[in-house]
């Protein structure tokens, strides 16, 4: 029978690794919806894991990877949509949540997407409440307030991002706005104490 070495508690040890092989990241163009969901998944839940030890600048840059690859095969139809409407053939789109408001406009009379693209959807709602989430910890305030709009244009009924909208509103003093926001949030989820509280303070 063969048995472990004797190796003391807190001795130092000294490992030799060899690189076997290095490959090339793929292009996000390249990558299947189902592998876009499972890499955005693995990215987002990083993202969590950071957020939840307050490592927010680190989770900032998870949720806005898992958001980016997300987002790569919404980018591949966008460019294919609005090709010819440049002079260049192609539009120049300055972010992500720039490019998401666009997708979102160009596919709003489409037929039904594919349940991969509602996944895929689905994970760019919840990076990006997260993302709104970071931007509060790091008051990055207006970040935060853009960041929930562009997830109510995905998810025009996502209560969370209802609420921090008008939670963010009524902070900059944009009452009427506010009182609005959070009444359509009560509607949607009358039962949501905070709202409740919230709204009638």
């Amino acid at each position: 029978m063969i048995r472990d070495p004797d190796i003391p508690a807190d001795a130092s040890l000294l490992y030799e690794l060899q690189l076997l092989e290095v490959r090339e990241r793929p292009s996000l163009q390249s990558l299947s919806a189902s592998d876009c969901i499972r890499i955005g998944s693995q990215k987002r839940e990083r993202g969590n894991y950071y957020f939840q030890r307050e490592e927010y600048q680190d989770a900032f840059q998870s949720y806005s990877t898992a958001l980016q690859v997300l987002s790569a095969p919404a980018s591949v139809s966008l460019q294919i949509v609005v090709s010819g409407m440049s002079e260049q053939g192609c539009v120049v789109v300055k972010d992500t949540v720039a490019l998401l408001a666009m997708a979102s406009w160009c596919f709003q009379d489409s037929q039904p997407p594919h349940p991969e693209h509602e996944e895929l959807r689905g994970g760019r709602v919840k990076c990006l409440n997260n993302l709104a989430a970071v931007h509060i910890k790091l008051e990055r305030y207006d970040d935060a307030l853009e960041t929930s709009s562009s997830v109510l244009e995905l998810d025009p009924d996502n209560v969370k991002a209802l609420f921090r909208k008008g939670k963010l509103l009524s902070d900059k003093g944009e009452f009427q706005e506010a009182m609005e926001t959070l009444k359509k949030a009560l509607k949607l989820e009358p039962s949501t104490k905070v709202n409740n509280q919230h709204v009638f303070q």
